[in-house]
C-alpha cells in the first residue's frame, strides 16, 4: 500500500471510533470480529500454500 492509502485508512479508523464513542458505542466487539476475520483468512492462506506446496513438490 501507498502511504496516502494508509493515511487514509488511519483517518476513517479514527473518525470511525470518534463515531461510536460520540454515541457512546463499545467498539471493542467490532475489532474483535475484524481480528477474528484477519486471523481466518491468514490460516486460510497458509493451509492453501501448504496443499500447493504439497501437490506441486515445492
Amino acid at each position: 500500500m501507498n502511504d496516502i492509502e494508509i493515511t487514509i485508512l488511519f483517518a476513517l479508523f479514527s473518525y470511525l471510533i470518534n463515531y461510536m464513542n460520540y454515541f457512546e458505542y463499545n467498539p471493542y466487539p467490532i475489532f474483535l470480529f475484524i481480528n477474528l476475520t484477519g486471523i481466518y483468512y491468514i490460516f486460510k492462506k497458509i493451509h492453501i500454500d501448504i496443499n500447493i506446496g504439497i501437490r506441486y513438490g515445492d
